[in-house]
């Protein structure tokens, strides 16, 4: 544009995983080190939606196949998407110091309704399907192309190289 602005497009955009592709990293003013990612999201309607997410997580925290629902800005640059606000947190930080009085916990972060443990051999078992996933695609190396080659190239990592019995 003449006078120096850039113009910018956002909208909401949920849908279905369907790729999730390392792309680099940079370390913001906080001195964290971002992790970005090409993602792909099938909005449900025949269109693939694709932009570069962040994440302080050197592996993105959700998985091909889950449902996601992002803000998508397009300027210039391309497309970036920014996780959308979960409405279930949307008042967790209204009320400043006095959440944490009324807590009565030193700690003062929220504490979820549920005190069942993560169930971390599925959250394992999810990561290596997305990285089998990916690196079969990229690399086009190995043979995965159904679903049960894949289940048994996570079976076999999952078993950290041992056959199953």
């Amino acid at each position: 544009m003449p006078d120096g602005t850039e113009s910018r497009m956002s909208m909401n955009v949920s849908g279905t995983i369907t790729a999730v592709v390392p792309d680099g990293n940079y370390v913001a003013g906080s001195g964290k080190t971002i992790f970005t990612y090409q993602m792909s999201i099938d909005d449900g309607t025949g269109n693939i939606v694709t932009g570069q997410i962040g994440s302080v997580k050197n592996i993105y925290p959700a998985a091909v196949g889950s449902q996601i629902e992002v803000i998508s800005t397009t300027n210039q640059h391309g497309t970036s998407f920014k996780k959308a606000p979960n409405p279930q947190f949307a008042n967790q930080n209204q009320g400043g110091g006095r959440q944490q009085q009324n807590q009565g916990n030193s700690g003062g972060g929220y504490s979820p309704p549920s005190q069942e443990a993560p169930d971390w051999d599925a959250i394992a078992r999810g990561k290596c399907f997305c990285a089998v996933i990916c690196a079969a695609i990229q690399s086009k190396q190995v043979k995965c192309t159904t679903a049960q080659e894949v289940e048994d190239w996570v079976n076999l990592m999952m078993a950290e190289g041992q056959p199953k019995a």
